[in-house]
């Protein structure tokens, strides 16, 4: 069973302490009325101001805390556009002010890690682009080797063909003389 001390929301944990730290003062208070006609009076309007004060708490901690976490979740999820703001200047509106600061750096950070992404796709399709030129400058040079090979061959079967028909018309020569 989950313990009441980790589900409790904020709210009723001020309004319990609230409760407790009242009731002493109330319980002192009808003790030393001594049950007069006005008792009751006192008693309600002692009540009535635990409420009150119950209700300023709530409304002036608890529900900023809870407007604040839902930002935080809100900015947490990259929703940095829709940044509200309390208009107050004491711890609660610092961390208000924290949390937006931190949705914005996180909205940035987005945004710069979207940009190189980019940046990097387009390096990639040029690298690509330049590995198809190379692989076809590859392509033609092995083209052009296979045929300057054909030539040489050619030059020299020519050049074997040359100087046998030179070492025959020397033989030849030398026959004559």
């Amino acid at each position: 069973m989950v313990k009441l001390t980790k589900t409790l929301p904020l709210r009723w944990r001020i309004r319990i302490c609230f409760l407790l730290c009242s009731l002493l003062p109330l319980s002192l208070a009808g003790a030393a009325l001594h049950a007069p006609p006005s008792a009751p009076l006192w008693l309600g309007l002692l009540a009535a101001s635990s409420i009150a004060g119950c209700k300023l708490l709530v409304r002036q901690v608890a529900a900023p805390l809870a407007h604040i976490l839902q930002q935080a979740m809100r900015a947490a999820a990259g929703q940095a556009d829709s940044m509200e703001q309390l208009d107050r200047v004491d711890k609660i509106g610092m961390l208000m002010r924290a949390v937006n600061q931190s949705g914005l750096n996180f909205r940035t950070f987005v945004d710069d890690v979207n940009s190189n992404l980019q940046a990097l796709n387009t390096a990639c399709r040029d690298i690509a682009q330049g590995n198809h030129t190379l692989s076809q400058c590859c392509e033609d040079t092995e083209d052009n080797l296979q045929q300057t090979a054909a030539s040489v061959e050619q030059l020299t079967v020519t050049i074997k063909s040359n100087a046998d028909a030179t070492l025959q018309a020397s033989h030849f020569t030398h026959d004559v003389n």
